[in-house]
């Protein structure tokens, strides 16, 4: 991309909700680094608290039955504040790689549940999942996917963009009858029920196009 070499950017510094680069210049950090550090930069409290850690367990993989302690008092912590039912925890690097397992988690269920051909994911139009291969094949958003061979195990369905709705039925939310759904399950008959593993969808839009959060009879 030339772009990248016109005007590059070197960072070198950071405090709170801002960052520095190398000629001094601030920024206000306002995605967070990609939603990495929601806590802010520098923040003293993590610092001393990984400070700690290193200093007694720098780093083990959880690979097969390995654990360390900070793993599992987080599992832990995570129970009491999850929905119910959610009560085993897998860690990973991204977005991406999250994405990427959650994907294969369903493809796996499928295929031990006895249903080999159930192997279509629907994602949402505008949609962004994650740069690894099978991530961006179920992105909705087409630059990101438009040199790669189609995968014609994703299928894609309109949004929920109550704001901006991408259905064909001219009306406003609480008078079109949840088209976007109408259309999902349109798609579902289609392709036949048998062949689909699983649908991945943002609930809270973040890194896509900015859609507002869908209503709950939309979510149910």
């Amino acid at each position: 991309n030339p772009d990248l070499e016109r005007d590059p950017k070197v960072y070198v510094k950071s405090e709170g909700n801002y960052i520095y680069d190398v000629e001094g210049k601030k920024y206000l950090d306002s995605f967070a680094s990609i939603l990495t550090t929601m806590c802010g930069h520098n923040n003293s409290e993590i610092i001393e608290k990984i400070k700690a850690q290193f200093d007694v367990l720098d780093f083990f993989p959880n690979f097969g039955d390995h654990y360390c302690i900070p793993m599992v008092a987080l599992s832990k912590k995570l129970t009491e504040i999850a929905p119910e039912g959610l009560t085993s925890f897998f860690y990973v690097n991204s977005g991406s790689e999250s994405n990427e397992t959650a994907i294969k988690a369903a493809w796996a269920y499928q295929l031990e549940q006895g249903f080999k051909n159930r192997t279509k994911i629907i994602h949402r139009r505008g949609s962004y999942h994650g740069t690894t291969v099978t991530v961006t094949a179920a992105c909705g958003l087409p630059w990101f996917n438009e040199k790669y061979p189609v995968d014609s195990n994703m299928l894609e369905v309109p949004p929920c963009d109550c704001d901006h709705c991408q259905c064909d039925c001219s009306k406003e939310y609480g008078t079109c009858g949840m088209q976007c759904l109408k259309d999902t399950e349109a798609l579902i008959l289609k392709e036949g029920p048998e062949t689909i593993a699983a649908l991945i969808m943002d609930p809270l839009p973040g890194s896509n196009s900015g859609y507002p959060i869908a209503p709950q009879e939309y979510m149910d």
